[in-house]
Order: structure tokens, then sequence, then C-alpha cells
């Protein structure tokens, strides 16, 4: 006390006037003051009475959330005053905790809130006994102790521990004293190391996840309660994962030539595969990627393909597609045939098989006007004299394993010409004398090639001189004599060759 004002320390508001001290408004924050300034603060209120004694309330009860506390006067202030002229503002660190204003004596018990938890609270008395200038005063401060979860069980994990398996965080039953709102949070932990971004309830088991161990940490937190932490039990290591249950399948035409494509389905995204088929129980040598082009040794039997799926952190996974249906018989691809060389009796054609499927063999046969020769089975075919005047055909015949046989005829050549014989000129034996008989050589001709003769005098045929041999005659002196030779053989157009003239007959 001094100069007969009361110094008060303690800042509030008073409903909705301002209560000023120092002429500062209660409940604002004034300038940083010392003490010795504090105490030459007072209140402004003039021409009223100081109170002899004045004593500041004590806070009595149980310090603890839920619990309510009473503001007690351990002396009586002097002159008296009576209960109902006092009043009463409960602070939580030095702030008032909002009420419509100065209470009366209901005031003097305060039930502690959640909110109060770990803070400071204290009461502040007040006197308005006519006459007398406005006192206050402030008890020392109590502080209410953070609450403790009744129940914060250690967690668990359940879940499938591999790899493509979910971890599930199990918290347990947690609760607290006041039956607030609580809030659980989760961390996961690799092996005892934190895991960045794994707060969530579930944490999915990944490749790099296989062969490590897992805790759960869970942290619960509440208001007025102290935040707790509770840890897991390891998992046991992390297994590889199961690619579950893939089924293999064929697609493609199941028929020789045709490819088929394995479709191996269900595996795990990433997954590298590789192929096996099998025709008939026995694996196919070389047969080693996702698509199989059927060939002859696959006609009227089966196939089927084999998986393998092999995954970083995964088991691997083998599945059998179902057999296919038996494989039909393919339909060898080929061109038309075509016939070169010439249409003439003599010359040799030729079959030219075109283009057909790769592997395919041939047989050749040819027709006369629509008729099979006989024996012409070659590539390659002589026209004959029976020939001239024909058209031919050739039909090619293709052949291979898987395949049906397949006959493709060539077009028709134009009817086949006569063949032109081959010759060389004649030759005369013997002397250019009356009485000398002369021999014609008919030189070289085709094969089977006959011959006709025709002697001939100065230039004039001589009637009746038919014969492979001519005798000359007095007629013949001082004449020259030469001979015509011609040939003929079926099919082919007659020829006639003539010798070189004999020296004048002496």
């Amino acid at each position: 006390m001094k100069n007969g004002n009361i110094v008060q320390r303690v800042l509030f508001a008073v409903g909705a006037a301002a209560l000023t001290v120092g002429g500062t408004p209660l409940g604002a924050a004034p300038a940083a003051a010392s003490d010795a300034e504090l105490e030459d603060m007072v209140l402004t209120t003039d021409g009223l009475k100081d109170f002899d004694a004045v004593s500041a309330p004590v806070i009595t009860g149980t310090v603890a959330i839920g619990q309510t506390l009473e503001a007690a006067l351990p002396e009586a202030w002097s002159p008296n005053v009576e209960v109902y002229q006092m009043g009463y503002q409960w602070l939580r660190d030095g702030q008032p905790i909002i009420r419509p204003g100065w209470d009366e004596s209901p005031a003097r018990y305060y039930r502690l809130q959640a909110a109060d938890a770990g803070h400071e609270i204290t009461v502040v008395a007040r006197s308005h006994l006519t006459g007398y200038r406005e006192t206050l005063r402030e008890s020392l401060p109590v502080t209410p102790p953070m609450l403790e979860f009744a129940a914060s069980p250690v967690p668990a994990i359940a879940g499938a521990a591999r790899v493509g398996g979910a971890l599930i965080a199990v918290p347990g039953n947690w609760s607290s004293t006041l039956s607030l709102t609580m809030k659980l949070n989760y961390q996961w932990y690799r092996s005892g190391v934190r895991i960045v971004g794994g707060y969530k309830s579930t944490y999915m088991l990944s490749p790099s996840d296989e062969g490590e161990t897992f805790t759960l940490e869970v942290t619960g937190s509440a208001p007025a309660h102290n935040t707790t932490t509770r840890t897991s039990s390891a998992t046991a290591h992390i297994a590889k994962g199961i690619q579950g249950a893939p089924t293999a399948t064929i697609s493609g035409d199941r028929i020789v030539g045709s490819t088929l494509r394995a479709e191996p389905g269900g595996f795990i995204s990433g997954t590298i595969m590789q192929y096996q088929w099998y025709r008939s129980g026995q694996p196919i040598g070389g047969a080693t990627a996702r698509t199989y082009k059927l060939t002859g040794a696959d006609a009227l039997r089966a196939v089927k393909v084999q998986v393998t799926g092999s995954l970083a952190g995964y088991i691997n996974k083998t599945t059998d597609s179902a057999y296919t249906s038996t494989i039909s018989m393919g339909a060898l691809a080929g061109t038309t045939p075509r016939i070169t060389g010439m249409t003439q009796v003599g010359s040799v054609l030729s079959a030219r098989t075109g283009s057909w499927t790769p592997g395919t063999t041939f047989q050749y046969q040819w027709y006369r006007s629509g008729q099979p020769i006989n024996g012409a089975v070659s590539p390659g075919y002589r026209l004959t004299a029976i020939d001239a005047g024909k058209t031919l055909v050739v039909r090619v015949t293709g052949f291979q394993t898987g395949y049906g046989n397949t006959d493709i005829n060539s077009e028709p050549t134009g009817a086949v010409a006569y063949g032109a014989l081959a010759g060389t000129a004649p030759t005369i034996s013997g002397k250019a004398k009356v009485g000398t008989t002369l021999t014609a050589w008919t030189g070289t001709w085709t094969s089977g090639t006959t011959f006709k003769y025709q002697w001939y005098r100065s230039g004039s045929p001589i009637k009746g001189a038919t014969a492979k041999t001519y005798k000359i005659t007095k007629s013949d002196r001082a004449r020259i004599i030469k001979v015509a030779v011609n040939g003929s053989k079926t099919g082919y157009a007659s020829k006639t060759r003539y010798s070189a003239s004999t020296s004048r007959v002496g």
C-alpha cells in the first residue's frame, strides 16, 4: 500500500466496460514495466476510503481436470465485506476465462476444463463495498496436470507378410479419462528405419521389402492428455510374393501355316515371361517365343504353351494353357504355272511353277488337247510329231508335309507348229563319164528322216531318175548332173536340198 492507495497488477475485462489500472485497460497487453513502476500504478478512484486490511485469495480443491476449485479468503477483509459484496474472476495464464462479468459468490467455484491442463490457473477477488475504493487481489497459481490415457495398448500388425500383401494396423482400444475426442497417428518402420510417407493405417509391401521386418508406431493424442506412443512387435521377415492364379490361353487359327499367340493372362504388371510350346506332350525345339507358326509336323496333332513368369520379390509362377483342338492340314498357296519354249515339233517346252508356299515339292503331268501324255511327268517336254496342230497344258501338283496336295494347271499353248527338218546339202560320188553310175549321199539330217531323190541334167529333171543312183547315158554327154534330195518325217515339213553339179559329162 502506498499513499493510501492499493497497488494492483492484474488485468482483465469486467463485462463490456473497461476497468483500468494506472490508465491501462484491464485485459490489454501493457508496455513492459519494472516492479518499481508497477508499484506506482494506482487506481484512479478519488474521494473513497481504503480498506484497512485485504488478503489475497487462495485456491482450494483437487487440482485436476474435471474437479471443482474454490476461491477462499484466508482472512476477512477489514472493514468486513459480506460475501455478496465480493466478486471473482478466474484466469488462465493471466487471461480471463470468459464469463458474462464479475460473478458473485457462485464464481468462487470453477470446474477445471480440458483446456486448463498444463496452464496456470489463478483467481482474482474484488470488493465493491460502498464508500471504499474497488480493490483487487490475485491468488497464487495452480497448474492442473496433463491427463494420461486410461488405456493405451500395445498395437499389433495384421495382414500377409509377403510381397504384394498389405500390412494392417491394429491399434487396440485406446480410451481417455474424460472420453474426449482422440486422434491416433501411425508410423511404419522397415527394419527399424522410419519409412517416409508411411503414415497410413495400411502398408502395401513391394519387392524392395522382401526379407525386411516391420514395426508399427501408434501415437495417441487428445485434449488435456499427454501424447502417448506405443510400438508393436516386429513382423516376421517379409516373404516373396505369390503371383496368384494366372492362366495362359492361345489365340490364332488352328491350321498349318497360321501363327498362334500365347496370352499369359493374370500375371502382375512388369512380370518377365518365358515361353515353351509343346506338341502332343513333347517340347518343340526352338519354339520359345510368344508366337508359334504351325508347321506340317503339327498337322492332325494338338499343341499347348507353357508360360513362366518371373518378377523381383515374387516366387516364379508357371502356367500351362489347355491343348488346342486338332490342327488342320494347311492349304498350299501357289500361282498358275507357265510354259516356256517354242511350240514347234522338236522343241522342248519347260514348266515354270511360279510362287508357292516355301518348302513345297512338285510333280508334273503334261496334257495334249486335254488328254494326259503317257510318261510326260518331267518339268521339260520335247514336242513330237503327234503334238503337231495340238495344244498342250502342264499340271503342277504341290506337296508338303501337313498340307493338302494342290493341283494348278497352266494356260494352254497355241497349236503346235510342224517341225523344221535339219539337213545338209547332198553330195555325188562317181565320175562324170558316159556309162558310169553316180551315187547321191544325203548328208546329215534330222534323225528319222526318209528321203526321195531326183536327178537333174543341166537344170532339168531327168524323167524316171528317182533312185539314189543314176547311170550316165549318151544323152548326158557334155551336160552337167546334180541331184535333189527331199527329206520327210511325220510332224515335220518336208525339205529339199540340192547337191552341187558335176563337171561336164565326157
